[in-house]
């Protein structure tokens, strides 16, 4: 689904990603840790058309996608989340749901006199925005406005916003941060089913180790720019590679 291939990407004179090879493979949930300043946030911006990479390539569905804008990316399917969730904060649960529907109708002016149509597809959203609510356990919240959730419950929110837009695969920086680690467990618990259930892939920065480690078929450890250890979660954890970077000792 995703391959990216010696990408760099340079601030002046730093250098943030050292030649980045990677794939993630489809209806996969894959994570991504390492170190703060390792690079992470950077990797996502660049995939997901924040940065324009130094060199190197992004595949989307084998599809080359580095230099697209975001909006561009999101068309082809590909959705990031943030570290901290940006909700309308004074919009209800629902209405930021149904804000995040692809190509809707009713934005354009002239679709004013395809009455019909518009409302099918505005009963349509509607529809699939109360089936994401009741799979992520935010019905109850519907009609609460965003800037009242906790925090636990905007991730979920975030979540939401990004299954709206029927995506093929989504960047998640942190889902988990910030939360409890019962809603933590929760959270990659829908994130494990979406993967199996809706055919979706999930590529995930995640602090929690242990969490990532339990909810994940692959991972990537980054370090200084480069991806230093890859493969099974289990495998990965017990690297010695991955000790002595989270040791201090390289």
């Amino acid at each position: 689904m995703l391959k990216v291939v010696d990408l760099h990407k340079d601030f002046g004179g730093l250098k943030v990603l050292d030649g980045v090879d990677l794939e993630v493979e489809r209806n996969q949930v894959v994570g991504l840790i390492g170190p703060n300043g390792s690079g992470k946030t950077t990797l996502f911006n660049v995939i997901a058309g924040v940065y324009k990479p130094t060199s190197g390539e992004v595949l989307l569905d084998g599809e080359r996608v580095d230099g697209l804008k975001p909006d561009q990316l999101y068309r082809k399917g590909l959705v990031r989340t943030f570290q901290i969730p940006r909700p309308f904060r004074k919009l209800t649960v629902l209405d930021n749901l149904l804000l995040a529907g692809r190509e809707q109708i009713g934005e354009r002016f002239l679709n004013v006199f395809r009455l019909i149509k518009w409302k099918m597809q505005e009963k349509e959203l509607l529809e699939k925005a109360e089936e994401i609510m009741d799979l992520l356990n935010l019905s109850h919240l519907s009609d609460e406005y965003a800037g009242n959730l906790s925090g636990g419950q905007l991730k979920l929110l975030e979540l939401g916003r990004a299954l709206m837009s029927d995506p093929k695969i989504m960047l998640l920086d942190e889902p988990a941060g910030g939360v409890n680690p019962t809603l933590a467990i929760r959270l990659f618990g829908k994130i494990r089913e979406l993967a199996e259930t809706r055919n979706l892939t999930f590529f995930i920065i995640e602090h929690r180790m242990e969490t990532l480690m339990n909810y994940s078929d692959y991972m990537f450890v980054l370090y200084r720019g480069k991806i230093i250890v890859e493969g099974e979660p289990k495998k990965v954890m017990d690297d010695e590679r991955v000790i002595e970077v989270y040791l201090g000792e390289l």
